[in-house]
């Protein structure tokens, strides 16, 4: 894991984004996500990144900030009508002539 760590600041170093990305620190962009560790089986501190590769999923991320805004809190979209964008898939599907969608 460490030497994923060290790509990553190498690539940040050489790619000259390093005033903008690359740490966590006011003013750079960040894109940031929390996850439930209680629904992956991480048994110790040691074996969070192992636990997040092998039995970590989306339906785990909780909440997610793109460049220091919240686009998920609590599971839910925050800026995105979920009910809309269901609404207007089904009226696809029907006019699509794919039936009934879930």
């Amino acid at each position: 894991m460490e030497t994923c760590f060290h790509g990553f600041d190498l690539v940040t170093q050489v790619s000259g984004l390093a005033a903008e990305i690359g740490s966590i620190v006011p003013g750079k962009s960040a894109d940031l996500i929390c996850i439930d560790l209680a629904a992956t089986s991480v048994g110790a501190a040691s074996r969070v990144p192992d636990a997040l590769v092998y039995d970590g999923s989306s339906r785990d991320v909780t909440d997610a900030w793109i460049a220091g805004r919240a686009h998920l809190a609590d599971g839910q979209l925050c800026l995105v009508d979920g009910d809309r964008v269901a609404d207007a898939a089904r009226q696809w599907s029907a006019r699509m002539g794919l039936g009934e969608s879930r």
